[in-house]
């Protein structure tokens, strides 16, 4: 099943209502909610500055229509300060309401593991 990736970088609130009026028209349910990277030369990052916001917004456009995954980093997001930093950053994403989380790959099982 596939499942589009929305980025919130760049992005403005009409930007994400049409996004997610076009996934209910072709049927879409499950959307991945992402901050993703701000492109080189830009400064302004948007409406948007990070996926626990846009998670916020989607959740409250369209209460629960759409299952909502976020980013998981086992062995740290390279932008993070530290491993506790980011588990916090990711404990806002699912506070917001994201319902699942998913990761890209990754070679140190025991950082899942601890992770999970």
């Amino acid at each position: 099943e596939a499942a589009p990736h929305l980025s919130c970088i760049g992005a403005t609130q009409a930007s994400i209502r049409e996004h997610l009026a076009d996934f209910r028209k072709i049927g879409v349910k499950r959307i991945v909610a992402l901050r993703g990277d701000l492109p080189s030369g830009m400064a302004d990052p948007g409406e948007f500055r990070y996926a626990n916001e846009l998670v916020s917004f989607i959740r409250a456009e369209t209460g629960s229509e759409f299952a909502l995954e976020v980013a998981a980093y086992p062995e740290v997001h390279p932008q993070a300060k530290d491993a506790a930093t980011d588990l916090a950053a990711f404990v806002r994403k699912v506070e917001a309401g994201a319902d699942a989380a998913i990761t890209q790959y990754f070679y140190n099982a025991d950082a899942y593991f601890h992770f999970v």
